[in-house]
């Protein structure tokens, strides 16, 4: 991997948390493009990104693998640290980057955790996993995401309100490394979850590749809090908020009594939603490792 030359200042801050994932098999075939994040608790840090990304399976139909030439075995993480040395801060250099490599079984058993949750008397699995890495040294200037970038009791997410997807694209990155932003708006009522899970539908014109990307709640001078009470004030923030998933998929029975046109109209972007994990759910995978 080149180094990247790129000005010392003017790079969103957020730009250096998401990670582009490449998804290999047993022969270390590349066989998908995803986007992560690194979270750290008690000292271990973490990959946090998509369960389907992990495990190669639908979370919504566990038991349709996608077959073994498609079943992920390691992930490659490019990394790009936050910082250049100090002898180069002045120079508009950044330092290289690292493709790291990390197993996601050992010894046959997930190294990555996830959750389920029982909905009307169903398992559910919730997309989010967290994967701990090894080889520190790696790892030791990446920009860490923070994810009380605000204040929990500010943290109103309404539907109609922005809200921003940093991620790569079918793989698409700046520079090698850098992420595309993009935008869109909640489209359901974050209160209410989505088939009894905490999570909520966006409209964005996302794309394969960027699951696992973060997602943030943009916060402008003035929002409507949940309490009906408009807050003023302030610069506009960027608050993480979830875990981009994936496109909802229309459902067979609506789509089959579509006429062949609309369906092919239609393809794969469905209905041209996408679904985003309550970031709630890290918090309870981290305290999961702890158990295990």
């Amino acid at each position: 991997m080149r180094d990247v030359a790129i000005p010392s200042s003017g790079i969103h801050p957020l730009s250096l948390k998401s990670l582009k994932i490449e998804v290999l098999n047993i022969s270390d075939t590349v066989i998908s493009s995803a986007t992560g994040f690194i979270v750290v608790k008690d000292g271990i840090k973490y990959l946090v990104s998509n369960y389907h990304v992990f495990s190669g399976r639908n979370w919504f139909e566990e038991k349709c693998p996608l077959g073994d030439s498609k079943t992920p075995c390691k992930v490659r993480i490019y990394i790009h640290t936050s910082e250049a040395p100090e002898d180069q801060k002045n120079m508009g250099f950044e330092p290289s980057t690292i493709e790291h490599v990390e197993d996601l079984y050992a010894s046959g058993t997930e190294r990555f955790k996830y959750l389920t949750e029982e909905v009307e008397g169903s398992v559910e699995i919730v997309d989010v996993a967290c994967l701990p890495l090894t080889n520190p040294t790696d790892f030791a200037a990446i920009s860490i995401l923070d994810m009380n970038l605000l204040s929990r009791t500010h943290n109103d997410v309404l539907c109609c309100d922005a809200v921003k997807i940093c991620g790569f694209p079918f793989g698409i990155a700046i520079s090698d490394v850098f992420p595309i932003w993009k935008m869109g708006i909640i489209s359901s009522e974050p209160s209410m979850g989505w088939r009894g899970l905490s999570c909520f539908v966006i409209d964005a014109r996302t794309t394969s590749g960027m699951s696992g990307s973060p997602v943030y709640h943009v916060i402008s001078r003035a929002y409507q809090a949940s309490s009906s009470m408009k807050i003023l004030g302030g610069p506009v923030v960027d608050n993480f908020v979830g875990i981009y998933s994936g496109r909802i998929q229309l459902p067979k029975e609506i789509k089959q009594k579509l006429s062949v046109s609309d369906q092919n109209i239609i393809g794969d972007s469905s209905v041209g939603l996408g679904l985003v994990w309550s970031r709630e759910y890290i918090y309870k995978i981290l305290d999961f490792f702890n158990y295990k």
